[in-house]
């Protein structure tokens, strides 16, 4: 049960963090590209 709760929390992490930085680098992409 640890492991599935860490496992829980570690992906609830990387959900959060992954999409804003998602978002953040295709923006400066697309403006340093622009």
């Amino acid at each position: 049960m640890k492991t599935g709760m860490q496992n829980f929390q570690a992906d609830q992490k990387i959900e959060l963090t992954v999409p804003k930085i998602q978002t953040i680098k295709p923006d400066h992409h697309e403006t340093k590209h622009s």
